[in-house]
């Protein structure tokens, strides 16, 4: 991660993967912890919860669109969406219960955002070459409501 930026590496081509990973990657990036600040681990706490919901929705967006495209390597990459979901919620959890310090929470920062950039690097790349490779329709914006009265 050169200096905490977004590197154009990173992007995919796909710009919906690009405008979800620039979004993690400036929550991962903004946690990292100031020793000095009397809040640093609330805000680490507060930090990762966020990151933590984003990523989960970024990920189930990601594997419903490998799903519909029929991608091989779906199942490896949710696999490894699934290491870095229990990641992070041990993070949190640590982080919670004053299990650790700002210095700790500097280190598993730059663990997540390391993280992040081999996982964007090979296996979103990855994905994003087969999506240009074999075109489908988008997904629809919205699942259609199950509450919604048919139409006469």
């Amino acid at each position: 991660m050169p200096n905490g930026r977004w590197s154009p590496d990173l992007i995919t081509g796909n710009a919906r993967i690009d405008a979800e990973h620039r979004e993690l990657f400036a929550m991962a990036a903004s946690m990292v912890a100031d020793p000095k600040r009397s809040d640093t681990l609330k805000v680490g706490l507060a930090m990762l919860e966020y990151f933590e919901s984003h990523a989960a929705e970024h990920f189930l967006a990601e594997e419903e669109q490998m799903s519909c495209c029929g991608y091989p390597g779906l199942l490896e990459h949710r696999a490894e969406h699934g290491r870095l979901v229990e990641y992070v919620a041990n993070m949190r959890r640590e982080v919670s219960s004053g299990g650790t310090d700002a210095e700790v929470l500097a280190i598993a920062n730059r663990l997540l955002c390391n993280w992040l950039v081999r996982h964007m690097t090979t296996h979103d790349q990855s994905l994003a070459s087969y999506l240009r490779d074999h075109p489908h329709p988008p997904a629809p914006a919205e699942p259609p409501r199950l509450d919604a009265r048919p139409l006469r």
